[in-house]
C-alpha cells in the first residue's frame, strides 16, 4: 500500500554494468547487446531498469574513448527520448567525476541525494536485522541492549563511513569474534564491539576511562625533562578532550606549544600521538616550512594540504594532500610544526577545521577532524638573554635561559598575519620554558645511560668519571636547547667510538671509559671537540673529553 497506485504494476530489474561487457571480445558484440537491451525496454514500458554504480556504464567520452563508448552514446540517446525508465545509483564523487562533466548526460537524470539515516533510525534498522543475525550465529545471544552502543561507537570512531552499513558491519564482526573465540562466548558484549572496532581501524584505541591525568603526565614527564608544570597542564587538557563532557562540533582540542627551540615541544606532540594511538604513532605532521603562499593566494596551500584540483598537473584521484591522511588516522594528532614559518593565508584555510572539525578535499570528500587534537608549535615570542650594559663580575655572570611570553607571541603572530579570528579558536597556550642547569644535568645523565645500553648490546662495559656530567653540562648554551646537548655528546663521544670502530681499535676491548682531559691555559680557548682523543690501554678504550 505504500507504493503509489500508478507504480504497482511496474517491475524493477537490476542490470549489472559488467554483464553487458562480459565475454564481448568481438568487435560489435557489445553494440548488439546494448541494442537488444534497448529494444526490450522499449517493448516493455512498465519495466524500470536499476543500475548500481551507473557511472561505470555511462562513462563520459570526456574521460575515455574505447570499444564500448559508442554503444554507451546510443544508450544515452534513448535515455533522452523518454522511451525507457532508468534509475542509476552512484556516489557523489563518481557523479562529479564521470557524469557531471557531460552536461547532456547530466540533464537526462534528476538528482536525488540520499543522506545517511540518523543514529535513531539506524538502531531501528539493526532491530529489523536482529532476527537474521540471531539465526545465523545461533546459539549466540545478541541482546537488543547492544544495538545502541554499536551505533554510538561507529558514530564516534568511524566518522568517514556512513550509516547503517558501518553499524551493521561492526555488529556482525563482534558476533564473529564471539563464535570464533576459544571457548566461544555465549553473549555479545561491549568488549567484543571494542575488539571489532580496533580491528576495523587498524590500531588500539585510547579509551577515556583508561586514561587519567596522572597517567598521561607520568608518560610525558618520563621522556620530557624540565617541563613538569607545563606537562601537568597538557595532561589535564588532553584527558578532558577525551572525556566529551563539553562536546562540540570541532576537534577534541586545539593546543599551541610555544617556547624556545629544543625544549620538547615536538617530542611532546609525538608522545601524545603514541598515547592516542595505543602505542602506535597516530600523527599527521605538517612541516610549515613547506607551506608557501600569501594571505591572498591560497592555492599553493590548498594544493599542499588538500590536494591538487582535478584537471591540474599533479592531480591523483583519491590521493588528496597531507591532511587527507586523517582518513587513515581519525584518532590522532594533527601537528603543524613551526607555524610562524608558514604563509599567513594558512589561518584562513584552517578556520573551518578549527570550528566544525571538517574540511573538504579536492575530490569533494569530507575530512573529519572531530576525533583529532590539533597542535601548533612555534618559537615565536621567545626572549633570549641579551648583552649586559655596565660593569659586572664575569665570574658571577651566567647565561639566562630563554623564556616565552604568550602575549608577545600573540603580538608577533598578529604582525605576521594571523588575526584574532584564528587566535580566538586556540583552546590552550602552553609555554615551554628554557632548560635550567639541573634539567640539563639530568638529560646528560639519561643520554649517557643510553650510550651504556648501546655499548652493552655490542658487548662492552662503559664507565665514566664522576665529573663527566658536570663537564658536559658546562659546555651547553641555553639558547640552543636539547639539540645542543645531543651535538656535544655526538662530537665528544659518539664520534670517537665510530672512528675507533672503523679503524679496528675496538677488537679485544672489554671496557670503554670516559674521563675528563686536563687542559692547559693555551688549549682552553681552542675547539674543544677537536681536542677530544681516544687511546687504547690493554682491554680498555679511554676517551679523554676536552
Amino acid at each position: 500500500e505504500s507504493i503509489p497506485p500508478r507504480l504497482r504494476d511496474h517491475d524493477v530489474f537490476e542490470l549489472s554494468p559488467t554483464f553487458l561487457r562480459s565475454g564481448a571480445s568481438m568487435v560489435g558484440q557489445y553494440d548488439e547487446r546494448v541494442k537488444s537491451l534497448i529494444e526490450i525496454l522499449r517493448a516493455h514500458r512498465k519495466v524500470i531498469l536499476f543500475v548500481d554504480e551507473i557511472h561505470s556504464l555511462l562513462r563520459s567520452g570526456l574521460h575515455e574513448k574505447g570499444p564500448f563508448s559508442e554503444a554507451n552514446e546510443a544508450f544515452k540517446g534513448v535515455l533522452g527520448s523518454g522511451e525507457i525508465t532508468c534509475i542509476g545509483c552512484t556516489t557523489r564523487v563518481d557523479y562529479r567525476h564521470y557524469i557531471q562533466p557531460d552536461r547532456a548526460l547530466a540533464r537526462r537524470f534528476t538528482e536525488i541525494f540520499l543522506e545517511p539515516p540518523s543514529p535513531e533510525a539506524t538502531v531501528s534498522i539493526l532491530e529489523a536485522r536482529l532476527p537474521r543475525l540471531r539465526q545465523h550465529y545461533a546459539p549466540l545471544l545478541i541482546p537488543e541492549t547492544i544495538l545502541q552502543p554499536t551505533v554510538a561507537l561507529t558514530e564516534d570512531y568511524l566518522p568517514s563511513r556512513y550509516q547503517p552499513e558501518k553499524s551493521i558491519r561492526l555488529l556482525d564482526a563482534a558476533c564473529a569474534y564471539c563464535v570464533t573465540e576459544k571457548p566461544p562466548k555465549a553473549e555479545v558484549t561491549k568488549d567484543e564491539l571494542w575488539k571489532a572496532l580496533e580491528k576495523t581501524i587498524g590500531h588500539s584505541i585510547a579509551r577515556s576511562e583508561g586514561l587519567t591525568e596522572d597517567g598521561v603526565f607520568a608518560q610525558l614527564s618520563g621522556k620530557i625533562i624540565g617541563q613538569d608544570e607545563t606537562l601537568r597542564r597538557i595532561a589535564r587538557a588532553f584527558v578532558a578532550g577525551l572525556g566529551g563532557w563539553t562536546k562540540s562540533s570541532g576537534p577534541r582540542g586545539v593546543f599551541f606549544f610555544c617556547g624556545p627551540t629544543g625544549v620538547g615541544k615536538t617530542e611532546t606532540a609525538l608522545l601524545l600521538a603514541r598515547i592516542l594511538g595505543g602505542g602506535r604513532e597516530a600523527l599527521v605532521r605538517v612541516d610549515c616550512n613547506a607551506l608557501h603562499g600569501s594571505s591572498h593566494d591560497l592555492e599553493p596551500l590548498k594544493n599542499r594540504l588538500l590536494g591538487v584540483p582535478p584537471g591540474f598537473l599533479g592531480y591523483v584521484r583519491g590521493q588528496g594532500g597531507i591532511l587527507s591522511r586523517v582518513r587513515d588516522l581519525p584518532e590522532g594528532i594533527i601537528l603543524f610544526d613551526e607555524i610562524e614559518k608558514a604563509a599567513p593565508g594558512l589561518a584562513k584555510l584552517l578556520l573551518q577545521m578549527l570550528d566544525d572539525g571538517r574540511l573538504e578535499d579536492t575530490d569533494g570528500d569530507l575530512l573529519d577532524f572531530r576525533r583529532s587534537f590539533i597542535i601548533f608549535t612555534t618559537n615565536a615570542g621567545c626572549q633570549y638573554d641579551r648583552k649586559r650594559i655596565g660593569f659586572e663580575d664575569p665570574a658571577r655572570e651566567r647565561p639566562e635561559s630563554p623564556r616565552v611570553d604568550v602575549e608577545a607571541l600573540k603580538s608577533e603572530l598578529r604582525a605576521i598575519g594571523y588575526g584574532e579570528e584564528f587566535l580566538a579558536r586556540v583552546g590552550h597556550f602552553f609555554d615551554f620554558r628554557g632548560l635550567e642547569r639541573e634539567a640539563v644535568e639530568r638529560i646528560v645523565a639519561v643520554q649517557l645511560a643510553q650510550l651504556v645500553g648501546a655499548a652493552q648490546k655490542r658487548g662492552y662495559r662503559m664507565s665514566w668519571d664522576a665529573r663527566i656530567v658536570n663537564h658536559l653540562s658546562s659546555e651547553w648554551q641555553p639558547r640552543f636547547g636539547i639539540r645542543h646537548l645531543t651535538a656535544i655528546l655526538l662530537n665528544r663521544i659518539s664520534e670517537q667510538l665510530s672512528v675507533a670502530e672503523a679503524q679496528g681499535e675496538l677488537k679485544g676491548v672489554v671496557e670503554i671509559r670516559l674521563q675528563v682531559m686536563a687542559l692547559d691555559d693555551a688549549a682552553k680557548g681552542r675547539d674543544l671537540a677537536g681536542l677530544t682523543r681516544h687511546e687504547r690501554d690493554g682491554e680498555t678504550l679511554i676517551i679523554n673529553l676536552a
